[in-house]
């Protein structure tokens, strides 16, 4: 792959788009509106398909942009963003692990390697966590490091739930570990965001293995309570610094879904309905389990969920909503379901 002549590398790099600086120290927090900025440069002399995948915005779904990027073009994408999550960039056959959050401005530059692949250089708000991201998907030959295996071994026929609780535990670990081995190297929130953002996936996926085997494959018995509750008794459920993160949504999703499907009281006792009243009596328990701001923004998260997929049988679901920023945003979801069927 060919490169572009330095002068004219040079003279793009000096557009004043994104920040230089790496010194962040503030807290972000969720933003229903909020943005970030991207700014993509092709220092190559060829033509590269690009593509972004991001699946953490409200409603939830896969976004994906496509689009090439011409011999020295540069261009400025104004991302959606919300909370605190990586996405996936991928130029040519090649897959890059990005992280953003509200407010954050990156400047990436695309280079020509030898044998037709490409190097990307950081700069901006994020340049350290993309460099460690980077390197880490080095490290593990694996973009996707903190899933990996998680799936495949909770199908594995021979494999118990105490083993599969234990597979977890230390993939996790050894994420975590590799996050504090380059503490010195990465901003000081990413490292606690991240170290946490781990605990709540590996929760996601004990409780989706006890519920896989004893709802979908009828494989065990429900365990005792204790057990069932261990993949979350350590962590605090409701944690506001969380918020908009797609693994601790995900995370919440389920924890939801396991009062009522497994946990031995209350709603679980009550016989399966339709559609609609399934819905209204997770909405229930959403209103049992959740308080305060966590409470009217996870039930945002869900009911946008409800629109987009056609699934919003009762408007009167959408009063249980108090606050008027979650509201408004409710007000201007469109439903992709009725729109593309």
């Amino acid at each position: 792959m060919r490169t572009l002549p330095t002068r004219l590398i040079c003279l793009i790099a000096l557009l004043p788009i994104a920040s230089c600086s790496d010194n962040r120290t503030s807290e972000s927090t969720f933003q229903l509106d909020g943005e970030s900025q991207l700014y993509l440069i092709n220092a190559t002399q060829d033509s590269l398909d690009i593509r972004i995948r991001d699946i953490a915005i409200w409603p939830e779904k896969s976004h994906y942009l496509v689009y090439t990027l011409a011999p020295g073009e540069h261009k400025l994408e104004e991302r959606k963003t919300q909370g605190r999550n990586d996405y996936y960039l991928f130029v040519d056959a090649q897959n890059f692990n990005l992280y953003t959050t509200p407010g954050n401005r990156d400047t990436i530059t695309i280079s020509p390697k030898p044998e037709g692949k490409v190097s990307l250089t950081y700069r901006g708000d994020m340049q350290s966590v993309h460099e460690f991201l980077e390197g880490k998907s080095d490290y593990f030959n694996s973009h996707m490091s903190d899933r990996d295996g998680r799936s495949e071994f909770m199908i594995t026929g021979g494999n118990s739930l105490t083993d599969i609780f234990d597979f977890n535990d230390s993939l996790t670990i050894v994420n975590q570990d590799y996050i504090e081995s380059h503490r010195v190297l990465l901003p000081e929130w990413y490292v606690g965001f991240e170290q946490k953002r781990l605990d709540y996936l590996n929760a996601w996926y004990k409780m989706n293995a006890v519920l896989y085997r004893t709802k979908t494959l009828k494989i065990d018995e429900v365990p005792a309570e204790e057990v069932l509750r261990a993949p979350y008794q350590k962590l605090d459920v409701e944690a506001l610094d969380m918020l908009g993160n797609r693994d601790y949504m995900n995370f919440l999703s389920q924890y939801i879904t396991y009062q009522i499907d497994l946990i031995p009281q209350g709603e679980s006792q009550a016989p399966r309905g339709s559609r609609k009243e399934e819905i209204a009596r997770r909405l229930r328990v959403i209103d049992q389990h959740f308080n305060g701001e966590l409470k009217e923004a996870y039930l945002t998260y869900e009911l946008s969920q409800y629109i987009d997929r056609g699934l919003l049988y009762d408007s009167a679901w959408l009063d249980q909503v108090k606050t008027q920023r979650f509201r408004s945003f409710l007000g201007n979801v469109k439903s992709y379901y009725t729109d593309h069927h």
